[in-house]
């Protein structure tokens, strides 16, 4: 049977991913073989979150957008897919 919850191969986005609850989430799809796009306002923070995956052996890269700002959203999403 295959794994249902296998992300190897994919990219998750985890909007809000540098806060407590966003990390937390981003390092699950991390766990479970997504390469990750941590998005949050501080970047610092998303950072932070980036190198936690990146220590437990996952894949992961911070965007900084305000996802009140659909022109933010546009221009993290072209950057995430390059």
């Amino acid at each position: 049977m295959a794994n249902l919850f296998d992300l190897t191969g994919k990219t998750a986005v985890a909007i809000g991913g540098n806060s407590v609850l966003g990390s937390s989430i981003a390092m699950g799809f991390a766990e479970h073989g997504a390469r990750v796009a941590i998005v949050g306002r501080n970047l610092e923070k998303a950072q932070d979150v980036v190198k936690a995956i990146q220590s437990s052996g996952g894949e992961a890269k911070a965007f900084q957008a305000d996802v009140s700002s659909r022109d933010s959203l546009v221009q993290v999403a072209s950057e995430i897919e390059a």
